[in-house]
């Protein structure tokens, strides 16, 4: 049936699950513990946690390294019924056949000797512990190696669907949040896979508009991890999801600032930020006052730069031209999803981006990224080269600050 169904056979199954299948019991326990135990008392689940990510964590990496083994898969396509009904009924005939033989023969029974049973499951169960031990403190060791800052700067482009969230890791290992995407599992399970289990603190999250496809992860984010500072521009929104993440940042104690055109945030590792967008005026009447407030980013680290549009529209950027504000940059984050409503041939002429990044979801109801802004992005004056978390997933920018590449997740 698996081969039919998936028309994928595992050959490594077996070996993997003969490791994997001592921690399945440790893994349902300690989560079903950290479940309950979080429905009394936040403070107590915390040890309960990082024992179920110790067990969960370790299946996962026994079936990750064996998926990546040479030939650890065989392609079964063109298997159709009828090779199915065979297969199953040569296995019930033999299943038949073997009962048969097993009835007919005279097997002596003897009363077993039970202390020596429970001797010899006491020592397998204490060797099987010793082996589950070794195994999770070497998980942790490693995790522990791999979660070490590797002196380059990290941007990820996050797949979430039609939404956006940014997540940025400098050279010296601190953590930027840009928006959290409409959906908090999608940013949760990402910032569960990058961050090391240990560290529950982001030192600096940043809100580009109260729109709901930015801001409704954010606010789970606040609520889940120790964030230090918040940079936004509060507005008037009057949505269910600006209230809730209003009182988020009030309940977080955080450090808030807000944002406005001009300022700049330097980090230790030689990584700075500079806020271009919004100005301290905020633009009235436009197609979307909300949108034009977007607090934009020029992320900047030794001689390359990432600049972060947020959804501004076409005011804003005429804006920022008239100011003649330094946008050159090696990555642009395309403002709006890649609405028609923003960058500019203008714009993008300033900008000159060598590599464009849209963050949309698949098939989308509002048509994201309109081929408008595609043909001005591919245009023969700029050859830009386009990349969309819709068909290439999550997308990860690594620099030294000299050299520069993008990793597609497909």
């Amino acid at each position: 049936l698996t081969a039919f169904y998936f028309e994928r056979v595992s050959l490594v199954g077996l070996p993997a699950t003969l490791l994997v299948l001592p921690a399945l019991p440790f893994v349902l326990i300690s989560q079903a513990a950290t479940a309950l135990v979080g429905l009394v008392n936040t403070g107590l689940v915390q040890p309960l946690s990082w024992a179920a990510w110790v067990f969960t964590n370790y299946v996962i990496n026994v079936v990750d390294i064996f998926s990546r083994l040479p030939g650890a898969s065989y392609e079964t396509r063109g298997i159709g019924q009828p090779l199915v009904w065979v297969y199953y009924g040569l296995l019930i005939l033999a299943l038949v056949l073997g009962l048969g033989h097993q009835i007919n023969r005279r097997v002596p029974v003897r009363m077993p000797d039970i202390a020596h049973t429970l001797s010899v499951r006491t020592r397998e169960g204490a060797m099987l512990l010793v082996l589950i031990a070794a195994n999770a403190a070497a998980v942790l060791m490693w995790t522990a190696a791999f979660s070490q800052p590797d002196d380059r700067l990290h941007v990820y482009f996050i797949d979430v669907g039609q939404g956006e969230a940014i997540f940025i890791e400098t050279p010296g290992g601190q953590q930027i949040l840009v928006d959290g995407g409409p959906d908090p599992s999608a940013v949760l399970g990402f910032l569960g896979d990058k961050m090391p289990f240990r560290d529950r603190t982001i030192e600096l999250v940043v809100l580009t508009h109260a729109h709901n496809d930015h801001i409704n992860g954010l606010t789970e984010v606040l609520r889940r991890y120790n964030v230090e500072r918040i940079l936004e521009r509060q507005t008037d929104s009057e949505s269910p999801a600006y209230y809730a993440w209003r009182s988020a940042v009030l309940n977080e104690g955080a450090s808030i600032t807000q944002a406005q055109s001009g300022q700049i945030i330097g980090f230790d590792d030689g990584v700075y930020i500079q806020v271009l967008n919004p100005h301290e005026r905020l633009l009235r009447g436009t197609a979307s006052d909300v949108d034009n407030a977007s607090v934009v980013l020029l992320l900047t680290y030794g001689e390359r730069t990432v600049l972060l549009a947020g959804d501004m529209f076409e005011e804003s950027e005429r804006r920022l031209l008239a100011a003649d504000t330094p946008l050159d940059s090696d990555v642009l984050k395309v403002s709006h999803h890649g609405s028609r409503h923003a960058t500019t041939s203008e714009f993008l002429n300033r900008v000159s981006p060598a590599v464009a990044v849209i963050s949309a979801g698949t098939d989308n109801r509002y048509g994201h990224p309109h081929q408008d802004t595609l043909d001005r992005l591919v245009s023969d004056d700029l050859p830009t080269l386009v990349y969309l978390t819709s068909e290439n997933g999550t997308l990860e920018m690594v620099t030294d600050g000299e050299t520069m590449k993008l990793i597609a997740e497909r």
